[in-house]
């Protein structure tokens, strides 16, 4: 390859969006600032992207979904690597793993898997299946990452909790879900007293996620607040916990419910932040949860949006260095005079914020490192 011409790569997933938060506004863009690389985007498409600069997407997946087309995600995903010709790939998912494996043995390109799940504790402590199923699903999934080991050059951990959990992964990089925008000036926050509230839940809504105790929170804080305004605009990929969700809080027009089956456009969750006074964590503590720093945790604090949390050391500490919300217990329904009380005495983002929540260019060098070796 000459000085001047750029090594083509490869970020793909499974059913991530192509302009996901991660790999298209944290990776692509940062790598995209170097000139060094032409970027190709694999994922799904819930609408039409146009290629941009140095940036090209490739669907493997569109709102179609069926298993019939989820069992060709590999033969797809396959054809396009020889089609691209990648001199490095990063997958995402586990799914993807094998077919980059092969790939790499035949071409000699590099290989990167960035872990931002531990997929099996997810299976492990996730809703639905039987014990069967997830015995078998966290298997495989063990087996797949195990087998496909030696064959990946550096793995980028999206949690740093994933040292610990994953203690036999020498070669990694930690690189967090953290806000890629604009680094902002934060104003202090002060809510008029008795002034009606919009609180916004959004992103994954799953039981798994708290959905449902928040929910039912919310049901009970309108008996004695019944101004406040709750909006649900997630990606909802039960189907019937969707379909639950609906029927509780069909009747009730202080709640806006706008599910999707499929992951939401990034621009879509930061509209709707814009758009609330009060961002929803209801987050359970469960092993493969409360050792993490969730992507809306970082989200919230960078845009200066006050949240209420679950109660978890590490995320009560955030919340507490900043001023920024709140932890609240969803399954207990007996402190609502307190905590609104402390919502509108209380002056949020007093002191602003500082690099803590932001993607910077410390983080964009590193993953330029593991491309550039």
């Amino acid at each position: 390859m000459s000085k001047y011409e750029r090594s083509k790569i490869v970020i793909a997933s499974t059913l991530k969006p192509l302009k996901d938060a991660r790999s298209f506004y944290r990776f692509a863009l940062s790598l995209r600032e170097t000139n060094k690389y032409d970027i190709n985007i694999i994922g799904f498409l819930n609408k039409n992207e146009k290629d941009e600069q140095n940036v090209t997407f490739h669907s493997i997946f569109n709102n179609q979904r069926t298993s019939s087309k989820r069992l060709l995600i590999g033969y797809k995903f396959l054809r396009l690597l020889y089609k691209i010709k990648p001199s490095t790939i990063l997958v995402t998912t586990f799914e993807l793993l094998p077919m980059a494996v092969f790939y790499k043995i035949f071409s000699n390109s590099k290989l990167i898997y960035d872990i931002q799940e531990n997929y099996a504790l997810n299976v492990k402590f996730g809703a639905g299946k039987q014990n069967i199923f997830k015995t078998f699903a966290m298997s495989l999934i063990k087996v797949i990452e195990c087998c496909s080991k030696p064959f990946i050059d550096h793995h980028i951990f999206a949690e740093a909790c994933y040292v610990d959990e994953f203690p036999s992964i020498k070669n990694f990089t930690i690189l967090e879900n953290k806000f890629s925008g604009i680094i902002r000036q934060l104003s202090p926050i002060h809510f008029h007293k008795n002034r009606p509230l919009c609180f916004l839940m959004t992103g994954t809504i799953t039981p798994s996620y708290g959905s449902w105790e928040a929910v039912q929170w919310f049901k009970s804080l309108l008996s004695f607040y019944p101004n406040h305004r709750l909006r649900i605009m997630g990606h909802v990929p039960i189907q019937s916990f969707s379909d639950k969700l609906k029927l509780e809080v069909d009747s009730i027009i202080q709640i806006e419910y706008l599910p999707s089956e499929t992951p939401l456009p990034y621009e879509l969750v930061l509209e709707a932040y814009d758009e609330a006074d009060i961002v929803l964590l209801p987050y359970r503590n469960l092993p493969n949860i409360s050792p993490k720093l969730p992507s809306k945790l970082f989200e919230c604090l960078a845009l200066g949006k006050v949240f209420l949390i679950s109660p978890n050391e590490n995320w009560e500490q955030i919340a507490s260095k900043y001023q920024a919300g709140f932890s609240v217990d969803f399954s207990n329904h007996q402190k609502f005079k307190q905590l609104m009380d402390d919502i509108y005495t209380n002056n949020f983002y007093i002191h602003g914020i500082d690099e803590f929540p932001f993607w910077t260019q410390e983080e964009a060098h590193k993953l330029d490192q593991l491309f550039s070796k």
